[in-house]
């Protein structure tokens, strides 16, 4: 069950409503500022959108913040194309709650970068990966029936057979715990080994399968970095230094896995 629902009927509201015009809309018309009604330049110095047609301010959709922007995305715990890239099958996923409360700066900024590397990976790689949130929940001001997670994760078991000599004879596994907030910059902090899969038990009140609980916890990520820098594979994947943050983004978070400095990318942007 997906932690972060409040009411029976959370999770199927959440996933079926579109954030971006229903909740928000909503929300923003009860509580949006009155002195900004009919007000244009006001209105659009404060990055608040102006909409000519009713005379008033609306919030944004292009921005991502929580002050003028829609605050929060649906964050797919499962990437939908993956199902497509890896099985050959439809991205739906009519059978569990996939999406949770995301800040809409973590789920098209660090989230999705991190995304894109594992799913690279796994045209390479046989591998497990376990996803989800965890608190403490708090309640979301715009969301009534959906509390916002503290953090996500991803926990990446790739077994021995996969990984060779190096893990021995056991697998080799990952973790990462991403705060749920407004910071659009990937930090090598982000990624947590062992000491993060301890805190997300601890969280939730859970243990991991003994096969991952038994893994090798590299202490960075540089693993990626190396697997993906061979024969074109970042090409293939649309992964590289120069364009828009769903590009440059992942590769910034590699060349932060192996530990070279770079010049972080901007959100959403070239």
């Amino acid at each position: 069950s997906f932690q972060g629902c409040r009411g029976s009927r959370a999770c199927g509201e959440f996933a079926t409503c579109a954030l971006g015009s229903s909740v928000v809309s909503q929300w923003w018309a009860q509580e949006r500022p009155k002195e900004y009604d009919g007000r244009q330049v006001q209105c659009q110095g404060r990055g608040y959108h102006y909409d000519e047609g009713r005379g008033w301010c609306e919030y944004n959709p292009g921005s991502m913040d929580c002050d003028t922007g829609r605050c929060f995305d649906r964050g797919h715990l499962v990437p939908s194309e993956v199902a497509g890239e890896h099985y050959g099958r439809s991205g739906q996923t009519f059978s569990m709650c996939n999406i949770g409360g995301q800040t809409a700066v973590l789920n098209e900024c660090k989230w999705e970068w991190l995304e894109k590397v594992i799913a690279c990976t796994g045209q390479y790689r046989r591998m497990l990966v376990l996803s989800g949130a965890v608190g403490p929940f708090s309640p979301s001001e715009r969301m009534a029936s959906v509390s916002r997670p503290a953090a996500f994760f991803k926990v990446v078991f790739v077994p021995s057979s996969a990984e060779g000599a190096r893990a021995a004879s056991r697998g080799t596994a990952f973790v990462w715990l991403l705060q749920n907030d407004l910071e659009p910059t990937y930090a090598a902090a982000d990624y947590r080994g062992r000491a993060g899969l301890d805190q997300i038990e601890a969280s939730l009140g859970f243990r991991f399968p003994d096969v991952v609980r038994k893994a090798h916890f590299p202490e960075d990520c540089s693993w990626f970095t190396e697997l993906l820098s061979h024969s074109g594979r970042m090409d293939a994947c649309g992964i590289g230094p120069t364009g828009i943050s769903f590009k440059s983004g992942p590769y910034y978070l590699l060349q932060t896995c192996a530990g070279k400095a770079g010049h972080a990318p901007t959100c959403g942007m070239p």
